[in-house]
């Protein structure tokens, strides 16, 4: 994970066009989701996962 950040902290340096810190926040946001134990994502998931397969697109 520390070399993902730091590649993409030097790809962002590297473009002029970038002004503000949006990667940066998304880093912040996915190293929180990484960290979280509270078990939010277990318990939601099944409920998330039965919806979708409900709404399949078939061919």
């Amino acid at each position: 994970m520390i070399f993902e950040k730091k590649f993409l902290k030097k790809k962002l340096k590297n473009q002029p066009s970038v002004r503000d810190n949006s990667l940066e926040n998304a880093i912040h946001l996915i190293d929180e989701w990484m960290t979280d134990e509270s078990g939010y994502d277990e318990e939601v998931y099944p409920e998330i996962e039965n919806e979708l397969n409900k709404n399949q697109v078939s061919f």
